[in-house]
């Protein structure tokens, strides 16, 4: 919460006219918190490309970007609030083996190699209805935009009792990958190859469908998800194809994103 202290106003005859008039108090943040939908637009005239593309931001400024299909493309980063508009920092990540549905192994920083993984992010939004992004230096000679709307989904409140239950998915040609979410928030769960998650979900304000996640892996062979400190967003909605519900979430590290969605069973 933003404090604003007002000036007050001046006394009678006795006050010093040469005073210069107090500075105006600063606005008060805006909640840039939920999810949004929209589209993701990059390159320069005639060679442009648009996409479907989906935020999930906290109010904090937490948050996750990513083509919402096929989970390609993820961005995690941070976002400072003045007022209606916002700047931070973004890691974008290559996904090199990615199956739709459940994203999975992590990807990793595009930038690794250069460790040049932080970015500019500026914009605007207007709270709870829309917001416009803008990615500086995505690629040389190109910047990116974001323009996306608010999606009332957000609204629909959280609880364990609401996340509770099994989430699982496969790819078709033999590998799958199963999460149970229990009561108390507890995380446990493995793919087809071995490799087990375990960790815990918590809601953050129980009038936002919105979850924090705190994840570790282990048994992951050479895929590079061992470890702990996997953090990030989920929440709970109508899944892709538009027939139940899946968990979108992500989890991260400084050096790799985890980014799922999983169909409840």
């Amino acid at each position: 919460m933003l404090l604003i202290a007002c000036g007050g106003g001046g006394g009678g005859g006795g006050g010093n006219s040469n005073q210069p008039p107090a500075s105006p108090a600063p606005s008060a943040n805006g909640a840039v918190g939920g999810l949004y939908l929209g589209t993701f637009t990059t390159g320069t005239p005639p060679n442009v490309t648009s996409y479907d593309y989906l935020l999930l931001i906290a109010d904090d400024g937490e948050y996750l970007a990513m083509d919402p299909e096929f989970l390609t493309l993820p961005i995690v980063g941070e976002l400072d609030v003045d007022g209606s508009r916002f700047e931070g920092s973004r890691n974008l990540y290559l996904v090199g083996t990615i199956s739709k549905s459940f994203g999975f192994p992590p990807a990793y920083p595009a930038n690794a190699a250069t460790g040049n993984n932080t970015r500019s992010v500026r914009g605007s939004f207007v709270e709870r209805q829309s917001i416009e992004v803008n990615y500086y230096h995505v690629s040389p000679g190109s910047d990116t935009q974001v323009n996306a709307t608010y999606d009332m989904s957000y609204e629909e409140g959280s609880s364990l009792q609401s996340i509770e239950g099994m989430y699982s998915a496969d790819d078709g040609v033999g590998y799958s990958l199963t999460y149970v979410i229990d009561s108390s928030g507890a995380v446990t769960g493995a793919d087809s190859t071995g490799c087990t998650v375990s960790g815990n979900i918590n809601r953050i304000n129980p009038n936002y469908n919105l979850y924090r996640t705190d994840l570790a892996y282990s048994n992951c062979g050479t895929s590079g998800a061992n470890g702990s400190g996997y953090t990030g967003l989920a929440i709970l909605r109508t899944n892709s194809t538009s027939i139940g519900q899946s968990l979108y979430f992500f989890a991260a590290t400084d050096l790799q994103v985890v980014v799922l969605e999983l169909p409840r069973i």
